[in-house]
């Protein structure tokens, strides 16, 4: 295994990242974040201006792996909440599910995002 190129999910800490390809042939990780122990409370996004968010789901794009790019942050909807698993599926292997879309399940919110577009 060889290093190729990271992000520092905004100081941010991650469990499991999981990576999917997208049907425009993207490859796109998203990573679970929770608080860390220096790092308490809502922390500012840059991707948003600076303003504050609590932990959520971090979606990267690792299409080119030696320059993966923070895209979007999902905070997650209660104070010191965090969200450790991030799950996902294309519409196209579920039963009820879209052709061409792609279906987030997060624990934070205990309900998918279904078309998460990124």
């Amino acid at each position: 295994m060889k290093l190729v190129g990271h992000v520092a999910l905004q100081f941010r800490g991650a469990y499991q990242p999981n990576v999917i390809r997208y049907p425009d042939g993207r490859t796109i990780a998203f990573a679970g974040l929770h608080s860390g122990q220096n790092l308490l409370g809502p922390l500012p996004n840059p991707l948003n201006g600076g303003k504050p968010e609590e932990n959520g789901t971090m979606i990267i794009d690792i299409t080119d792996p030696k320059h993966p790019v923070e895209t979007f942050h999902i905070p997650v909807p209660v104070a010191g909440g965090q969200a450790q698993m991030a799950r996902l599926c294309l519409g196209s292997d579920l039963p009820h599910g879209i052709p061409g879309k792609v279906y987030l399940f997060a624990q934070h919110s205990g309900k998918h995002r279904p078309d998460v577009r990124v």
